[in-house]
This record gives structure tokens, sequence and C-alpha cells, in this order.
């Protein structure tokens, strides 16, 4: 009996040491792959790597698996904060897919390389202001998404004011290291998506070093600015009541509709 127990405790480890090295494989190719939607366009033949669709797709799968990390670790604060998780997608999903949506019909395409070069190469921005509308919108579910204030608070310590962290609360080592650089890699890819659209300046089209080089530094600057808008938006507000977020979510549809409508009608 204790050899069978001592066995199975092997393969255990066993199983859990090859599902972190394969996990830290995918991980590793995703934050290398993070930067190149955002500041490179690629070549014509691999642009089907930045279909819009697939990404929202990717987005639900990386939270459904949080989800049930948070419930597999059998605490109550971390079933509570996948509930709440759950609670809040059903909510802003639908609210991301009609963003998303709206700007793909300003654009003509769904493939936000596409999307990028256009506003780069046409000054879109400048004779279709609507994509102003759209950024807000996307602003919005940049915080929802990256669980900042007012929406979540990733610094509290009050586990009964918890979503995220609540999920991520018994994890350790290196499940929590790859739970919070998917997170970051996360923000950075939304960044770069609203970055992208209001100021494309920088992108690469040609592929070389001089370019990249300066594209990364360009895009670093870009970021920081957004970061600090990000940070005094959230010291602007305090987190708000669980059921005073809808009153949020409902700005970015309403932007994003009026966007759509304005394209349409005007």
């Amino acid at each position: 009996m204790e050899a069978d127990e001592k066995g199975d405790n092997i393969l255990d480890e066993f199983v859990v040491d090859h599902e972190d090295n394969a996990l830290c494989q995918y991980r590793s190719h995703g934050g290398c792959c993070s930067l190149r939607p955002v500041n490179i366009y690629p070549e014509p033949a691999a642009s089907g790597i930045g279909n819009i669709i697939l990404f929202l797709y990717l987005l639900a799968l990386a939270k459904f698996f949080m989800a049930l990390s948070g419930l597999d670790a059998g605490s109550t604060f971390g079933g509570m904060g996948s509930s709440r998780e759950m609670t809040i997608s059903a909510m802003i999903e639908p609210i991301t897919i009609v963003v998303f949506a709206a700007l793909a019909f300003v654009l003509k395409t769904l493939n936000m390389h596409v999307m990028f070069l256009n506003i780069l190469k046409t000054d879109i921005l400048f004779s279709n202001p609507v994509l102003i509308l759209a950024s807000f919108s996307i602003f919005i579910i940049l915080i929802v998404e990256t669980a900042r204030v007012p929406v979540d608070n990733p610094e509290t310590h009050l586990e009964l004011t918890m979503v995220h962290e609540a999920m991520i609360l018994e994890q350790s080592g290196k499940n929590l290291l790859l739970m919070e650089w998917s997170h970051a890699i996360k923000q950075l890819l939304f960044m770069g998506i609203l970055i992208n659209i209001l100021f494309p300046w920088g992108i690469v089209t040609t592929l070389s070093i001089y370019g990249i080089v300066i594209s990364i530094i360009l895009f670093m600057i870009k970021t920081s600015i957004l970061s600090v808008i990000v940070g005094l938006f959230e010291s602007s507000c305090a987190k708000s009541r669980f059921f005073y977020l809808p009153n949020l979510f409902m700005i970015a549809l309403f932007f994003s509709l009026l966007t759509i409508i304005i394209e349409v009608f005007a």
C-alpha cells in the first residue's frame, strides 16, 4: 500500500512538472509573439494570425481556464472569484464583440494588421473620426479585462472584494508566475490595439533591424504614456460596487453602437 501511494505521488509530480514545462514553452512563445500584432505588419501570407475573431476566442478560452484554476483549488475565495469573473465576462464579452465588430465594419476587414495598416496609410483617423468613439469603448474594455479600478483592485488584500486576485490566491511558484505573465501579455495586447488605432505611426511595414528597433522604442514610449493615463484614471475613481459595473459597460456599448450608426447613416 505504501509503495502504491509512493508511486502515485511520483506520478503526480511527474505529470505536474511535465505540464508546467509544456505551459512554460507555450507561454514563452506567447510572450515572444505578443509584440508582433502591435508593432510589426507581417507579410500577406502570414496575415491570418491577426484574425480578430480568433483573438476574441483565445481571450475567452484563457479566461475560462483561469476560472477553472480558481475552482480547482477548492477554496471559498477561489470559487467566489471565479463566479464573479464569469459574471463580469457574461456582461462584457458581448460588448467586446460589438466593439470589435464596429472596428471591423468601419475599417472593412477582420484582420487587425490590415486595420492598423489602413489607419496608417490612409489617415482614416482624421477623415473618419468615429474611430475615436470606438477607442473610448476599447479603453473601457482594457480597464475591465485587465482587472483595474473601478472594476477590480489588483492590489487589494481584502478577499471579499477580490475578483481576479481571488482566482489565483491559492497559486504559487511557477503557476503564479505564468498566470501573472499571461495577464500582463493580455494587458499589453489591449494597450497595443488602442495605441495603434489612435497613434499608428511607428508600425514597421518592411522588415529591417533599424525599423524594428525604432518601432519598439516608439511603442514603449506610447505604452508608457497610456500607462500613465490608465493610472490617472484609476486614481480619479474608487472601486465600484459590483452591481454598479453594468453602468460602465453600457458606456462602452453606447459608443460602439454609435460608431456603427454614424458609419451606416452618416
